[in-house]
């Protein structure tokens, strides 16, 4: 969240994928180290809050500042060849692009 290299921002590079479950149970050990549960509370919320104001920032989720674009959806060009293309397909033929 604090580096300023832009592919450590971007989910779309996929060798950061492997750290995540790391980071997540690091973040359950951490706090399960808090003695007491109000602070275990509390620090819950901060986790949670950060989670979701970074998931609005740099997320791909509907609600997230930038949204994942999909080019072919909104191109009446590519809408009209992928018709096609489909047309020529059997009913029920397994594809995968």
């Amino acid at each position: 969240m604090l580096s300023t290299f832009p592919y450590q921002q971007q989910i779309i590079y996929h060798y950061t994928m492997p750290i995540i479950p790391v980071l997540a149970m690091g973040v359950v050990y951490a706090v399960s180290q808090q003695k007491l549960a109000r602070i275990r509370w509390i620090v819950t919320a901060i986790v949670f809050s950060l989670t979701v104001w970074t998931s609005y920032m740099w997320g791909a989720m509907p609600f997230s500042l930038y949204q994942v674009s999909q080019p072919y959806a909104t191109d009446p060009a590519a809408q009209a060849d992928i018709q096609t293309i489909q047309s020529f397909l059997p009913p029920n033929a397994p594809v995968s692009a």
